[in-house]
């Protein structure tokens, strides 16, 4: 019986320990997050003189931002270290050649589906397929 209610006790600690996990990355994404690195299919583009600076903000479910040149919105969760987006919408004018190279690498992390996601300090990295999104707050 002793060993029952240990087992039931090391697990419901466990548990408690998961679910507090989550909730601090939670916590640590709540920022507005400005892009200082963008990489995709190995090659670094270039953050000079964008129309508008690249940056996301979560808040609760909700992010937004702009991708250098519009602006995008959407639904987020996390998982097991992964960002899910669903619902991504963006505004839809032109902008100068360099600032269509980053939206269009950009927007590529923040597509509806999932993303790799740490955030270490002050930095947070986002990964999908062969784009690498580096963010400071």
């Amino acid at each position: 019986m002793e060993s029952i209610k240990s087992k039931v006790i090391a697990f419901g600690i466990f548990g408690a320990l998961m679910v507090g996990c989550g909730q601090d990355s939670q916590k640590e994404i709540i920022a507005k997050w400005n892009l200082v690195s963008l990489n995709s299919n190995g090659t670094e583009i270039s953050l000079d003189e964008p129309e508008n600076p690249a940056f996301v903000t979560f808040d609760g479910s909700k992010l937004n931002g702009n991708a250098g040149c519009n602006a995008f919105f959407g639904n987020y969760t996390l998982k097991d270290k992964m960002l899910v987006v669903e619902g991504v919408g963006t505004t839809r004018k032109m902008c100068d050649e360099k600032s269509m190279a980053i939206e269009d690498s950009l927007i590529k992390v923040f597509a509806d589906g999932s993303s790799e996601l740490s955030i270490n300090g002050d930095t947070l990295i986002i990964q999908k397929e062969n784009t690498k999104a580096t963010f400071k707050k």
